[in-house]
């Protein structure tokens, strides 16, 4: 599945990337990132497009100044073949959910498991 284990540790790790969407100090967010994603990382949600670890750290510094409260958190197992996965999350912002039945993909690196490439997708599916 990725570099450093199965399924459970890429569950993990896609569990220490939604907690860095609560880290506030930009040092700390930083280096939490880079303990899961790529430098190099593209990241695209419907609301943005960039790349590497400062680019995703200013975008959360963004969202979270926004909503200070928000707690983005994954929702469903994780779905993963060939070096991508799927995963299901909502933000939960002063005990509201909202973004319920979003989900991201992401890719990850064979050698170190660091995900390369995370696509998020706000809501549910169309139709």
């Amino acid at each position: 599945m990725t570099a450093g284990g199965g399924a459970e540790a890429l569950a993990a790790r896609i569990d220490a990337y939604c907690a860095c969407w609560r880290v506030m100090d930009g040092a700390a967010r930083e280096a939490a990132l880079a303990r899961v994603v790529a430098p190099d990382l593209r990241y695209t949600d419907p609301s943005v497009a960039l790349t590497g670890i400062p680019a995703l750290s200013a975008h959360i510094a963004q969202v979270t100044a926004a909503r200070p409260e928000a707690v983005i958190a994954r929702t469903t197992p994780v779905d993963a073949h060939h070096r991508v996965a799927r995963f299901g999350w909502s933000l939960t912002d002063g005990g509201r959910e909202h973004l319920a039945g979003s989900i991201d993909l992401v890719e990850t690196d064979p050698a170190s498991g660091l995900f390369t490439r995370i696509t998020g997708f706000f809501g549910p599916l169309p139709g």
